[in-house]
């Protein structure tokens, strides 16, 4: 089976779709898949592809550049020089400490959401740690903050995997909770409407008897 590579980084002028650091993991996962990583391609012909995957903009643009010498890691760094920005860490950081999980965001939305900000902070060792505090310390809901806070020895793993059950269990609450809602309008609704009909038959049976003394005074 033919694999499609990924969309071109850059095709025309302009600023690129995506990030080249993302667009980079894309190309690589499409070598992964069609067996070119490693020895099994010629480094001629992975620069090559590389280069082809460009698009028409970025091949102009790469071969202006100094230094993207004759390798595929040579011709990737100087693409790396030129498309990637340098990171000022101190704004990273203080970026992902303010990110906080959304009303409309599960856990694991949250926590991919955390991963891409913590990729520029230089948290090294320390990242897990750090996306653990940020989930326990941003939580939307306040009953997972609680939940995650009880435990006296938590890793990244187990805080998400909590944080997923409670999360799920307070969804299917408040699913219970709607349905229960549901029954009690329609059993008053029901109720209602019998005591309604019940009105208009005694109504109508007083119309009636009211009709039988006039014909009984006649």
């Amino acid at each position: 089976m033919s694999l499609p590579m990924p969309a071109p980084f850059l095709p025309c002028s302009g600023e690129p779709s995506i990030p080249f650091v993302t667009w980079r993991k894309m190309f690589e996962n499409y070598l992964l898949a069609v067996h070119a990583t490693g020895n099994a391609w010629p480094e001629a012909r992975r620069r090559a592809l590389l280069i082809h995957a460009l698009g028409a903009e970025g091949q102009r643009l790469f071969y202006t550049l100094p230094d993207t010498g004759t390798t595929y890691g040579e011709a990737m760094t100087a693409l790396e020089r030129q498309f990637v920005p340098k990171v000022n860490t101190v704004v990273s950081r203080h970026h992902f400490r303010q990110r906080a999980q959304r009303a409309d965001e599960s856990v694991p939305q949250y926590m991919a959401a955390l991963r891409e900000l913590a990729a520029t902070c230089a948290y090294a060792t320390m990242e897990d740690e750090m996306l653990r505090d940020q989930l326990i310390e941003k939580a939307y809901v306040p009953a997972v903050r609680e939940r995650l806070l009880m435990e006296p020895s938590l890793t990244l793993d187990s805080a998400i995997t909590l944080a997923c059950q409670v999360e799920h269990a307070l969804q299917s609450s408040s699913v219970l909770t709607v349905l229960e809602s549901i029954t009690v309008r329609e059993r008053l609704a029901n109720q209602r409407r019998e005591s309604a009909s019940r009105i208009s038959v005694a109504n109508q049976q007083r119309v009636s008897d009211s009709a039988n003394e006039v014909n009984d005074d006649e």
